[in-house]
């Protein structure tokens, strides 16, 4: 958590694009109330282990751990990290003001790269319906589930579309969470597919 904060800070400082400053903490409960910074063994009593991180506005990673916890005390232990990390994110937040006013902050500049609007769209076409309760079951099934998406999407793809036109498009792409690393796979897929051809011809 120190580490993750001090990152945060830093690049709250550099001026480059970040969407912080963020924050974090790893709690327990221990004698029916919620704590964090848990020593070793006051964690092997706690029912409980949660690491929460996120930004002001609200929760943006989380980690968990339970024995047998009923789900409203996970939802009051991910509310009680939020409230207790935001002083973190305010100190960062102060911390930049006076960066600011004492005149070292300097903002780069950068182009913002969105991903392509029509592979995104094809993408989300395709998806749309096919993940449901398949993403919300247990593993290894999740992971095998996971699969057979994919290998379908490429199958289709490849089927659909010319591999130089693909390449092209990724180039200029970037997709976002779990279609992002669809698209990852498929574009290293074609990659060494182009690679092979070349090598053979």
């Amino acid at each position: 958590m120190i580490a993750m904060i001090a990152a945060s800070s830093a690049l709250h400082l550099a001026g480059v694009p970040f969407d912080g400053p963020v924050a974090g903490l790893r709690i327990g409960k221990i004698n029916g109330e919620f704590k964090a910074f848990l020593n070793p063994e006051e964690r092997e009593k706690s029912p409980l282990d949660l690491v929460v991180a996120g930004i002001e506005s609200g929760i943006t990673m989380v980690e968990a751990g339970a024995n047998e916890v009923p789900e409203e005390e996970i939802i009051a232990g991910l509310a009680w990290a939020y409230e207790n990390f935001q002083p973190a994110i305010k100190l960062q937040n102060e911390l930049r003001a006076k960066y600011i006013e004492a005149g070292y902050f300097e903002e780069c500049a950068f182009e913002l790269v969105l991903p392509n609007e029509e592979i995104s769209k094809e993408v989300e076409e395709w998806t749309d319906g096919k993940f449901d309760s398949k993403i919300r079951e247990a593993y290894p099934k999740y992971n095998q589930n996971i699969a057979e998406i994919r290998e379908k999407f490429h199958a289709e793809m490849l089927e659909k579309n010319s591999v130089k036109k693909y390449m092209k498009k990724f180039e200029k792409s970037m997709m976002k969470h779990s279609l992002w690393r669809f698209i990852k796979q498929f574009e290293r897929e074609l990659s060494k597919m182009v690679s092979d051809q070349m090598a053979v011809s």
